[in-house]
């Protein structure tokens, strides 16, 4: 157990300079459009361990390094151009979030049932919640780009 808080440490030790190296670099090529993506990538790192904290639970060692990539992936896939460089890149990242909201849900549904002998139930219960949280991520996206103007979806 001591060893795996130290992994999880070390993991957000990394993400976050990754995230500050990032930030150093968009500052000194001067690509201030990117720069909110970053910003927003040193409080996604953080993500898991306050989810530990506000949910009193502790996140198995590989789901917690999986979060913790998938919070580090669209800035690298924005800042660092893998969108464009790396054709798979964004198929991985929509894959991952579909997964980590998974585990999500069937989180919650344990949460709000206080049972875990219905593994179908909570199965479809998490597959569900994924859907709705991506659907609701897509009209996000689609919003900012329809009121606000920006290109969050690259489709133009």
């Amino acid at each position: 157990m001591k060893n795996d808080n130290r992994i999880k440490l070390t993991g957000i030790i990394l993400g976050e300079l990754l995230t500050v190296g990032t930030i150093l670099f968009l500052l000194a090529t001067k690509q201030y459009g990117r720069l909110p993506m970053a910003f927003c990538t040193l409080l996604f790192v953080l993500l898991p361990a306050i989810m530990e904290r506000i949910f009193h639970c502790k996140l198995c060692l590989p789901v917690y390094i999986f979060a913790l990539l998938y919070a580090v992936g669209p800035m690298m896939g924005q800042c660092w151009l893998f969108y464009y460089t790396i054709s798979w890149w964004d198929n991985l990242l929509h894959t991952c979030g579909g997964v980590m909201f998974a585990i999500v849900g069937a989180y919650f549904f344990e949460l709000l049932t206080r049972r875990n002998d219905h593994f179908l139930t909570e199965a479809v219960f998490a597959l569900c919640f994924s859907v709705a949280i991506a659907a609701l991520w897509e009209f996000a996206e689609f919003g900012a780009d329809f009121i606000l103007g920006m290109e969050t979806q690259d489709d133009t």
